[in-house]
């Protein structure tokens, strides 16, 4: 099982004011979908990512809703329109309550 957590947000450099710029989002997570066997002891519990968010300034720009289906480690990239500086942070939510957040500076 990889370890939990360590979300990690990633943006381009040279972006300006008004661009349209792509926002790369990983995070670290086993994605258990409760399917897979113990050798002697049953099924694994099941522990997926379940939602995702994100907030630029004050405003929620981004919501997904995931499914047991989701890779291990998951990347997902989305389009953002910088049109001011403010943090951009990312929420990832799983299953069991776990909350992972991580926050960068977007600078226009």
């Amino acid at each position: 099982m990889s370890e939990m957590g360590r979300p990690a947000i990633h943006l381009p450099s040279g972006y300006r004011k008004d661009e349209v710029i792509e926002v790369k989002t990983r995070i670290e997570h086993p994605n258990e979908n409760g399917r897979r066997m113990y050798m002697d002891k049953g099924y694994v519990p099941p522990q997926y990512v379940e939602t995702i968010e994100a907030f630029y300034g004050d405003e929620r720009v981004l919501e997904m809703q995931c499914s047991s289906a989701i890779s291990q480690n998951p990347y997902f990239a989305f389009a953002l329109r910088v049109t001011k500086s403010a943090p951009l942070k990312v929420v990832w939510k799983d299953t069991k309550g776990m909350r992972f957040e991580q926050t960068v500076q977007v600078q226009v």
